[in-house]
């Protein structure tokens, strides 16, 4: 192993003697908790950041510890960053039968709410053939055309073919 230069030590034993008063005066105990008043990219300096300082720069370290606790009269911790949000997209596993199914379209056709198309459209394809039919028949008697009800009626049609043959 190499060894240590003398101003390398040097500056290792500043560095801790700067850290070792800095936490005397926020009162924390670990060093990585100075991190909370060192300000970073989104808020207080991340605890990577902190330890990559300490090993690959340890004079801007001590730079930093000097001019934002040491400097200061009543140093503040500041915030951390805002955690982003998560992008799962929760789902439910739901059994329903299909006759169900059925009432639930029925009943989302006649609402009001923007947006719920989406909604029929997915439960549109586990109707059954006989449903599908009533409904069209239902969409003719009204003079009424829904493509995702033709598209399903279709798709099934096309099902029972490949199942036929």
């Amino acid at each position: 192993m190499i060894a240590k230069t003398d101003i390398e030590k040097k500056r290792i034993d500043e560095l801790n003697e700067c850290i070792a008063a800095a936490m005397k005066k926020v009162g924390v105990q670990k060093e990585q908790d100075l991190r909370h008043y060192i300000p970073g990219v989104n808020g207080q300096l991340h605890h990577l950041s902190f330890i990559k300082l300490r090993k690959t720069d340890p004079k801007e370290l001590q730079r930093m510890v000097q001019k934002h606790i040491l400097e200061k009269e009543n140093p503040e911790a500041l915030s951390s960053p805002a955690m982003p949000a998560l992008k799962v997209k929760r789902t439910v596993d739901l059994k329903i039968k299909k006759t169900m199914i059925n009432q639930l379209v029925n009943a989302l056709k006649d609402s009001k709410i923007e947006g719920i198309e989406e909604v029929i459209a997915m439960l549109s394809p586990h109707q059954t053939m006989g449903q599908i039919q009533k409904l069209m028949l239902s969409m003719i008697r009204a003079r009424k055309v829904d493509v995702n009800l033709w598209e399903t009626y279709v798709r099934l049609v096309k099902e029972a073919s490949a199942v036929a043959s």
